[in-house]
This record gives C-alpha cells, sequence and structure tokens, in this order.
C-alpha cells in the first residue's frame, strides 16, 4: 500500500463509523435493523414483531399511504415525502417488548434476534447497561469473571476489538451466565 500512496484501511473503518455516528444521533433515531429501508412493510413487522394490521392502521390514520403490505419501507417513505426513519417511527410504538425480568433469561439465539445490527459498538458499556436496566456492578464482575475489562463511558467496539470478539458477543458475554464465545 505504501508504493501506491494509499492511506491505511483503517482510515476508512474510521470514516464509516464517522458517518454512522454522524446520522444517529440519538437512540430514537437509530434505524431497527441495517437497510430496514429495503425491506417490506410485512417483513419488517414480522422482523420486529409489530402486528402489521395496527401499523397499517397507524400509518393511515398518520395519514401515510401503503398501497401494499409488500411495499419497501423506502418506497412508502417516497411516496408519502417522509423518511424511511419517519415510516418506522409511527408504528415502532407497537413492536412487542419483552418484560425486563426477562433479559436475563435469553439465549445466545435470542440476544444475537433481538440486538443485532442494533449499533452496539457505538454505545458505551454504561449506557447498554441503563438501556437494559442491568445493575452496572454486577454487570461488570460478570464481565470481570470472563477476563474482559472496560470502562463504563468505554465504547462496546473498542472493548470488544481488545479481546478479539464483536460488540454482539460482548453483549452476550454481559447478558448470559456462563456465557462464552
Amino acid at each position: 500500500l505504501s508504493v501506491l500512496n494509499l492511506p491505511p484501511v483503517s482510515w476508512v473503518f474510521d470514516l464509516n463509523e464517522t458517518v454512522k455516528t454522524a446520522w444517529v444521533t440519538e437512540p430514537g433515531l437509530e434505524p431497527p435493523f441495517g437497510h430496514a429501508e429495503e425491506v417490506s412493510l410485512s417483513g419488517l413487522a414480522r422482523r420486529m414483531d409489530i402486528d402489521l394490521a395496527k401499523a397499517m392502521a397507524e400509518l393511515k390514520a398518520q395519514g401515510v399511504e401503503v398501497a401494499d403490505k409488500r411495499e419497501t419501507i423506502k418506497q412508502i417513505a417516497l411516496n408519502n415525502g417522509i423518511t424511511p426513519m419517519g415510516v418506522y417511527a409511527h408504528i415502532r410504538r407497537f413492536e412487542k417488548q419483552m418484560p425486563a425480568g426477562d433479559i436475563s433469561q435469553l439465549t445466545p439465539g435470542e440476544v444475537e434476534a433481538k440486538f443485532a445490527s442494533k449499533g452496539l459498538g457505538r454505545k458505551t458499556l454504561t449506557g447498554v447497561m441503563a438501556e437494559l436496566k442491568l445493575d452496572r456492578q454486577a454487570g461488570l464482575a460478570r464481565l470481570a469473571s470472563k477476563d474482559i475489562k472496560g470502562e463504563g463511558e468505554e465504547k462496546l467496539r473498542k472493548i470488544a476489538d481488545r479481546h478479539d470478539i464483536t460488540p454482539l458477543e460482548l453483549l452476550k458475554m454481559l447478558l448470559i451466565d456462563g456465557y462464552r464465545p
């Protein structure tokens, strides 16, 4: 690479992370998963565990026209002069929420299904524990028992990279007693 005088590949990754951070300025503006705008309304409802009939009724009540449940979120947004995030914002309240006490009972597959593509790497350890209503000391102790050390305000991506795992694997270790990647 130095022969061609090209910048290090890490610059590309840093730029990608900067762009993601610029788009997601608060958790409420984060898409539910990567490329969600390319999924049909029925696909989004299925993936996010949203009642499709309620979602369609809500969109209609908000003046958002949906010709067919197979339309992509992007197409619905374009047809109505709003953003894909605007479409999702109208229906996200219909997502079935897991009772807070059940989070400790998740399997690795359930953690993956629930949290994959949620921008975990950009979140801080403290932020994730607060969001999931986890006891900070217990969470840090669980990680420490697996030789994972992290500061509260440190981003999950940085902690995970240091231990050669993904942020999702780090979350599994935080949530599931005895879990090892």
